[in-house]
């Protein structure tokens, strides 16, 4: 598992480690963390793993919001909104959510 830090994205150390497990043939799968950083982008951190990594990345997850404004994550897979509230988990079917949220988890950029 490679864990990426969502403000300063793909680290030096993280593309000498990235290229061992190329050489290995060692699978491998992406975590973006700290989203509630001031600063935090994904997109950035998306586009990194593509160009710097040489990698077809797409992503299973998609954030809600970044910094102060995190609130959640989109699950690709299982078609649900997880929404961080206080202490409480709350999910949702994404086929319950507005057309905005649906916009969000259609756009291309994620697709590379």
């Amino acid at each position: 598992m490679t864990v990426l830090d969502a403000v300063g994205g793909v680290e030096p150390q993280t593309e000498t480690v990235w290229r061992q497990a190329d050489r290995y043939g060692v699978p491998r799968i992406i975590f973006v963390n700290k989203m509630d950083r001031v600063g935090a982008d994904f997109d950035m951190c998306l586009k990194m793993v593509r160009e710097r990594l040489g990698t077809k990345a797409v992503p299973i997850q998609l954030p809600l919001g970044s910094g102060e404004l995190f609130t959640g994550l989109i699950d690709l897979v299982r078609e649900i909104e997880i929404v961080y509230d206080g202490h409480r988990v709350r999910q949702h079917l994404i086929c319950t959510c507005g057309l905005g949220l649906r916009l969000m988890i259609d756009r291309p950029a994620h697709l590379g």
